[in-house]
């Protein structure tokens, strides 16, 4: 690859942050989970342990988006001037479409469990909040009762997990800039936006009945 998706130039902005803030509630939720996992066990840690993973994941899925959204722009720019060579780029390029888009909606579930466990957690802490009790979550309960650095720790948590949340509902799903790939060339793009508007039509003929356009 020639370019190389590991350069930071071609890393959207957004992308950067986000992968910076799931790297940090994958840390704090680890330490919170190593605090309280001898009191409280596996079971009444799986919240926290389900948010957590899940930002892990998101990592991961973000690392093969990456890869396959280069791996697409890359097919997008090669052409050959022989039919037949041409017809075996076009089948490439449309696996690898296929592939990024696939990824991209893996990486959409995985942002949906995200923002229910993020609702989740404040929910729980609402409530204990607007009941002037303990909490009945085992994590929450021991934390809260802990010093303060650990206390401040379980805040930034929840803070990270609702800040990840929300932020990936307005970065959307690509994590290279395509300019960085396409820059000004026409011909490029077209293919780009015709390979999207393909795939959807040949799901939409599938779910139609036909599977085969698939």
């Amino acid at each position: 690859m020639g370019r190389g998706w590991w350069g930071v130039k071609s890393l959207r902005y957004s992308t950067m942050v986000l992968g910076v803030s799931n790297m940090a509630v994958v840390i704090l939720g680890g330490c919170l989970l190593l605090l309280s996992f001898h009191s409280c066990g596996p079971r009444r840690t799986l919240p926290f342990s389900a948010v957590t993973l899940a930002a892990a994941v998101r990592i991961v899925a973000m690392v093969h988006t990456g890869i396959a959204q280069e791996a697409t722009a890359t097919t997008v720019l090669e052409s050959s001037d022989s039919a037949v060579v041409d017809a075996v780029i076009r089948h490439q390029r449309r696996m690898r479409y296929k592939k990024w888009i696939w990824w991209t909606r893996f990486a959409t579930v995985v942002m949906v469990v995200q923002f229910a466990g993020a609702t989740y957690l404040v929910l729980k802490i609402i409530k204990s909040i607007s009941h002037n009790k303990r909490t009945g979550d085992c994590v929450l309960g021991i934390i809260s009762k802990a010093s303060t650095w650990k206390r401040n720790m379980l805040v930034l948590y929840i803070v990270m997990v609702c800040f990840v949340a929300l932020l990936q509902c307005f970065t959307g799903s690509n994590v290279l800039r395509w300019r960085s790939f396409y820059a000004t060339e026409d011909n490029a793009w077209k293919a780009h936006y015709r390979e999207v508007f393909d795939h959807g039509m040949r799901e939409a003929l599938c779910c139609l009945g036909r599977i085969k356009y698939l």
